[in-house]
């Protein structure tokens, strides 16, 4: 037998720690899952909770518990629609400080199949402004080459000697 060198302290097993790191993971029209990382357990088996309330009524839409890890999923939410989710551990001497997550409602991409507001070009409109294009660059094309053409015969009576 041996002698003990310390006394024995006992610790009176307590309420669980607040859920760590809690994030969204993926989030679909189908519904959300979060996960986090656990805390202290207080020394007793605890169980992780999700309560999803829509916001901004703050109705309960879902109630998720968890025996093994804080991994939660939930479906048949309104993709639309934004949650706040509040995420805690409880075990038998009581529950966690809450953590709180929110979520912003998802829409599906925008389908334009309808009638356009934007200016409708008709064959005959884009035809004239084609035309009328096609003309100024032609317009154009000519004055550059009169130009040129005046420039150089100026440019030609510059160099020659005086007529005596």
């Amino acid at each position: 037998m041996s002698v003990q060198a310390g006394c024995c302290c006992f610790s009176d097993a307590g309420h669980p720690m607040s859920l760590q790191n809690c994030s969204v993971v993926n989030q679909s029209s189908a519904g959300l899952q979060v996960e986090c990382i656990e805390g202290f357990d207080g020394g007793l088996p605890q169980v992780f909770y999700m309560e999803v309330l829509a916001l901004p009524s703050m109705m309960v839409r879902a109630n998720v518990s968890s025996n093994s890890s804080p991994v939660f999923e939930v479906s048949n939410l309104d993709s639309h629609s934004s949650y706040t989710l509040i995420l805690y551990a409880a075990n038998a001497k009581g529950r966690s400080e809450e953590v709180a997550l929110y979520t912003v409602g998802i829409r599906s991409p925008d389908k334009y199949t309808g009638m356009s507001t934007s200016l409708p070009l008709s064959p005959w409109l884009t035809a004239i402004v084609a035309a009328v294009g096609a003309l100024c660059a032609a317009l154009c094309a000519v004055l550059a080459a009169l130009y040129r053409r005046h420039a150089s015969r100026r440019m030609g009576a510059l160099k020659r000697p005086p007529h005596a």
